[in-house]
């Protein structure tokens, strides 16, 4: 009766351990320590010569071309927001359904990215920022974390395609 009641014990402590680890879920990279003047220098780029209107066509086309919708665009304020979701399948959680119950459906999730960039005139300069924001949606449409893009990648890769609308509307191509 004794070995019954040990490997039953062992059973339940097995079962309950399979159980948490297929809760688990990793903790979301923190974004690392960066100060707000940081973020504003990575956000900013400054252009010789440019004005106001030039600079929202060469950021509509850089945005266009990474595949953001955009929402709105104010010439008045320098404003323009952005978004872009890319769909994909949550294979964790496909899998643990798969194990669970021996079947499962494709588990959508979605990332969206929302972009808010400022163009404004100061001096000779034509001055852009550019404000990311990264967020997760449930199956539901819920948001499941939103942060601030803290990251120089994404932002240089916009500002390379800034630079090169910007090219191509003083040449005219």
């Amino acid at each position: 009766c004794i070995v019954m009641s040990a490997s039953k014990t062992l059973f339940i402590a097995f079962l309950s351990a399979l159980i948490l680890v297929g809760c688990y879920a990793p903790a979301r990279k923190a974004s690392p320590e960066v100060s707000q003047v940081q973020i504003r220098e990575v956000q900013t780029k400054d252009f010789d010569g440019e004005k106001v209107l030039d600079g929202m066509k060469a950021v509509l086309a850089a945005l266009q071309d990474e595949g953001y919708s955009i929402k709105t665009s104010n010439t008045d304020l320098g404003l323009i927001t952005a978004s872009r979701v890319i769909h994909d399948i949550d294979t964790k959680r496909r899998n643990s359904q798969a194990f669970w119950y021996g079947i499962a459906k494709d588990y959508r999730a979605a990332r969206s990215w929302t972009v808010t960039a400022n163009i404004a005139e100061v001096g000779d300069k034509l001055r852009i920022r550019i404000s990311l924001v990264e967020q997760e949606l449930s199956e539901t449409g819920g948001v499941m974390y939103s942060q601030q893009v803290t990251d120089k990648e994404p932002y240089q890769a916009l500002f390379s395609k800034i630079d090169k609308s910007v090219f191509l509307q003083r040449n005219k191509l």
